[in-house]
């Protein structure tokens, strides 16, 4: 599995944490909205564990041509 060098510290904390072999899998990161401040504080949150999960918006999957989850 190929990890970007950016991510890679988070994702073998995130292997040790789920007790799983994970080598098969990988899931892509992205920030939260659209503004580093803001991004900075959710990802406090995610990192405290107050936030656990997010969304997309239903019209920016239509816009993108995306199919839905």
């Amino acid at each position: 599995m190929n990890i970007p060098p950016t991510i890679r510290t988070l994702w073998e904390a995130f292997e040790a944490a789920s007790k799983r072999d994970m080598t098969l899998r990988f899931y892509e990161a992205f920030h939260l909205d659209d503004n580093q401040a803001s991004a900075n504080k959710l990802a406090q949150l995610v990192l405290a564990g107050t936030k656990r999960a997010t969304a997309v918006l239903l019209w920016s999957m239509q816009a993108g041509n995306k199919p839905l989850p």
